[in-house]
């Protein structure tokens, strides 16, 4: 009977993954494969962001929100933006 070991993906494994239009990320030494957004989506964020960041400094007096999702990184979770 053979048997698979598996062991936990880590960030030379993400170096490998196809440059094909796909998001991939390694979390908690798992592979997580998410589509690209398309551009509708990318224009519906931007808005959303520009109206929350002036709803932010009219009620709250504080500057506006981060413009880029903050990528984390370690040895078993990593990702590459897009």
């Amino acid at each position: 009977m053979a048997v698979a070991i598996v062991r936990p993906l880590i960030y030379e494994d993400l170096l490998n993954t196809p440059d094909d239009r796909q998001r991939y990320e390694i979390v908690d030494g798992m592979l997580v494969v998410t589509p690209v957004a398309v551009p509708r989506h990318q224009e519906v964020c931007s808005r959303l962001g520009a109206g929350f960041s002036r709803l932010l400094r009219r009620r709250a007096g504080v500057g506006s929100p981060p413009h880029r999702p903050v990528f984390g990184s370690s040895r078993t979770t990593s990702s590459f933006p897009t």
